[in-house]
């Protein structure tokens, strides 16, 4: 999770093969990830004991990739599972769907069932965090308390099958739903949000596309399709993205100098849009490679984003470009700055 509003959906490979977690602050293992294989779990302990949070519930993580019983993430967590229990959690108004009691080790408990015992522990790993969830969260308000630096509002699903959350981009003026389809079936659901009456410009993130809504009662419905065990990504922005900008420190550079660019989106009146907007950068060297290293994808917070890098000392001299690509209203922006001279 990277600088709340844009999600990266990551499979086993790619942590495996180091990708992107160097990038994410927040790594969520959905319910009922029971099977995960060994190598993964050694790059998520590496990752959360550099100072990644990591957050887990319904029993993720208890077999490896040949089906076998594994207690690999019981040193992350400092906790392992109990037996199954139906009681509601403490605080919280809704019944798990499936919850397991929790049996800490060196681990805070800040969740506990009615009966007492813990539902939910949190633990420092290294110089990161590990929560534990023995249910499944269903409850936005939990959020609040698992992710820093993240607002929720009140946000329902009118199917029950479809597990629906909202928040709000701490500085933003736009909300972030997900909704997710627990069943091996389409399903259709309508997410219903408290939210002030005005006009929204709602899109699926994933796709880009515009959803309708309408009010009922003063309160906000998004009809949604779930595909099978599937789910969708949701950005209620405040007005619609309309003008893409970029920034060179300067359109020159030699081998071994610091380049910055910046990257505004503005709404229709020609303002900073105030959300969290998710964007791919491409840096293309003289030579017509992209530099990951360079670029990538990262996110508008607030509608900006700054990057500093340095020139290596044996890059390529010529013409090179920076394209920007937003992925929701797929504006695209592109600069040309050229790197001659310097000592080789």
């Amino acid at each position: 999770h990277r600088a709340f509003g844009h999600i990266d959906i990551l499979q086993e490979s790619h942590l495996e093969k180091g990708k992107f977690l160097d990038d994410c602050k927040v790594l969520f293992i959905p319910p009922d990830t029971e099977y995960l294989p060994e190598k993964t779990i050694e790059k998520i302990d590496s990752w959360v004991k550099k100072g990644g949070t990591l957050i887990a519930c319904g029993r993720s993580g208890i077999f490896n990739h040949e089906q076998q019983k594994t207690n690999r993430f019981t040193n992350i967590f400092s906790t392992t599972y109990g037996e199954n229990i139906t009681s509601p959690v403490e605080g919280v108004s809704f019944l798990p769907t499936s919850g397991w009691r929790l049996l800490p080790h060196k681990s805070k408990v800040i969740y506990s069932y009615k009966d007492g015992t813990p539902a939910g522990t949190t633990f420092s790993y290294g110089k990161g965090r590990a929560v534990l969830l023995g249910f499944t969260p269903t409850d936005s308000k939990l959020l609040l308390q698992l992710t820093e630096g993240v607002n929720t509002v009140v946000c329902k699903s009118s199917n029950s099958d479809a597990c629906a959350q909202s928040f709000r981009s701490k500085g933003g003026d736009a909300y972030y739903v997900v909704a997710v389809n627990h069943k091996r079936k389409r399903q259709k659901t309508t997410v219903m949000l408290d939210l002030p009456k005005r006009e929204y410009c709602i899109y699926d993130l994933l796709t880009g596309k515009s959803l309708t809504y309408s009010y009922i009662d003063n309160i906000l419905h998004v009809p949604l399709e779930l595909g099978v065990a599937w789910g969708r990504l949701i950005g209620i922005l405040p007005q619609v993205p309309s003008q893409l900008e970029l920034a060179l420190s300067k359109t020159q550079f030699v081998p071994g100098e610091r380049l910055v660019y910046q990257i505004i989106m503005l709404d229709e009146n020609g303002k900073r849009l105030n959300c969290s907007l998710p964007v791919k950068i491409k840096v293309i060297d003289a030579e017509g490679n992209e530099r990951n290293e360079y670029g990538g994808m990262h996110t508008l917070v607030g509608g900006k984003y700054q990057k500093t890098f340095t020139l290596a000392d044996n890059d390529p001299e010529g013409e090179w470009k920076v394209v920007v690509k937003e992925r929701i209203s797929c504006k695209e922006v592109k600069k040309i700055f050229n790197v001659r001279g310097g000592n080789r």
